[in-house]
């Protein structure tokens, strides 16, 4: 009994030995039995790399973890990088857009404007960019006295009337709009041929011109258009706005129209000054070609409110 136990410690210790044994044993049948060499070594071939198996098949699987990782983050640095550049390309194609569209925006006031010049040609006009606006209704243009440019004439665009300079420096001049306080012009309902003067409305919350001296017997309508009545600085016929409301007072007897302007002077960059207009057959054949209200008549020593306020 106690050498039954003895026999597995013995064979635990002398492992080494007994497999040595087990090989020159092993090689000692295969000469016996005439077999070759390469069976031995096919045969620890095959042990070994059943034995070293789950070793490579880890190895493996940790290079590919680790290739997959460094790729990822060498995929994800070159994503980011893409991605900037991409950015920065569609930065630089919307500002290009940008341009674009204000050249566009720009040649079609161009045109628009050469249009108005040919399409009037008894009016000799001096194109004017606007460099400057005020809250209070104001425009202050690139032209002034050395373009040729006077007190109380008339500023407009092809689209309808914007004011009347009000005071002209060598290089450029100052220009009161239907926005603004001081600016008058004589008008009239094209509908009717009601007459009044139109006076600038003064402020920017709420701006909205008047037309005043209105007979109460007058028709005046809300939708009504407003336009210029000629003899004076403006020539007839130019768009001034549209009636809003209409208010009477019964101790005057007259009515105030409240009116839209047609143009609004905050959005303008290119005006036209009115150098010269021959009055229009109308206004000839009523009697306006001469005179102090003429549009050749040179401005005086007078303000303009002076001269040309009702």
């Amino acid at each position: 009994m106690l050498v039954s136990l003895s026999l597995p410690r013995r064979l635990k210790e002398q492992r080494s030995i007994a497999i040595l044994a087990v090989i020159v044993v092993f090689c000692l049948a295969s000469l016996a039995s005439g077999a070759r060499a390469v069976v031995i070594a096919d045969a620890l071939r095959t042990a070994g790399s059943v034995v070293a198996y789950p070793f490579w098949k880890g190895l493996t699987g940790a290079q590919n973890a680790l290739h997959g990782t460094t790729a990822f983050f060498l995929d994800h640095g070159a994503a980011r990088q893409e991605a900037e550049a991409l950015r920065h390309e569609v930065t630089d194609l919307t500002r290009s857009l940008t341009a674009l569209d204000e050249l566009r925006a720009e040649n079609e006031r161009l045109r628009g404007m050469l249009e108005f010049a040919r399409t009037e040609p008894r009016f000799t006009v001096e194109p004017a960019e606007v460099i400057g606006r005020s809250f209070e209704g104001a425009l202050t243009i690139d032209r002034g006295a050395v373009h040729g440019v006077q007190e109380a004439m008339c500023v407009l665009t092809g689209d309808g009337v914007v004011g009347m300079v009000a005071k002209v420096e060598p290089f450029f001049s100052h220009v009161y709009t239907l926005h603004h306080s001081k600016c008058r012009v004589g008008a009239m309902i094209p509908r009717n041929r009601v007459r009044g003067i139109v006076h600038g409305g003064g402020s920017t919350q709420r701006p909205v011109s008047t037309m005043q001296y209105i007979d109460i017997k007058d028709d005046v309508r809300v939708g009504d258009d407003v336009v210029t009545s000629g003899g004076s600085i403006f020539p007839s016929g130019f768009p001034i706005g549209r009636v809003t409301r209409v208010e009477f007072d019964s101790e005057s007897l007259l009515k105030t129209a409240f009116i839209e302007p047609v143009l609004d002077p905050y959005s303008l960059d290119e005006v036209f000054v009115l150098r010269a207009a021959p009055p229009s057959t109308e206004e000839l054949t009523a009697g306006r070609g001469g005179g102090e209200d003429s549009l050749y008549a040179l401005p005086d020593n007078r303000s303009i409110q002076e001269r040309y306020a009702p």
